[in-house]
């Protein structure tokens, strides 16, 4: 099996917001562009994290006519789900809660993980995982 980084091909009317959201929401930056004949390419993630994965987002130059309209439904065939490793969950779930974005309660899932679950504005799940289990952790 081979293991890739996140891609999403997206409609060039609907990449922008969702870049925005990805860079507003969850404080990632566009790491690099890339533009060929037929498709521009964004890589979305983490600026001071070399060692942390990225989306790629993907877009064709030339636009759909009209527009797609985008509504959250994620391929049932797949599972699919961007995971960020963190520190403190409660934190970031309670900045995200403030931006107006939906998230799980944080919760300690057996012995895996101290963790909640979002998603974007196309439905895909991301889940945040604390770096300790919520037993182990004090707040600094």
């Amino acid at each position: 099996m081979k293991l890739a980084f996140p891609r999403l091909h997206v409609d060039a009317s609907a990449v922008a917001g969702l870049i925005e959201w990805y860079c507003n929401r969850l404080g990632m930056s566009v790491i690099k562009e890339i533009k060929s004949e037929k498709e521009l390419i964004h890589w979305v993630g983490y600026q001071n994290a070399s060692q942390s994965a990225v989306v790629e987002f993907r877009s064709s130059l030339k636009q759909s006519t009209p527009p797609k309209y985008y509504k959250p439904h994620p391929s049932s065939d797949v599972y699919w789900k961007i995971g960020l490793s963190l520190a403190d969950v409660d934190t970031a779930r309670s900045k995200l809660v403030r931006q107006d974005v939906e998230v799980t309660s944080s919760r300690q899932f057996r012995d895996i993980g101290y963790m909640c679950h979002l998603s974007d504005p196309f439905g895909f799940s991301l889940q945040l995982l604390q770096h300790d289990f919520k037993s182990n952790f004090s707040s600094e």
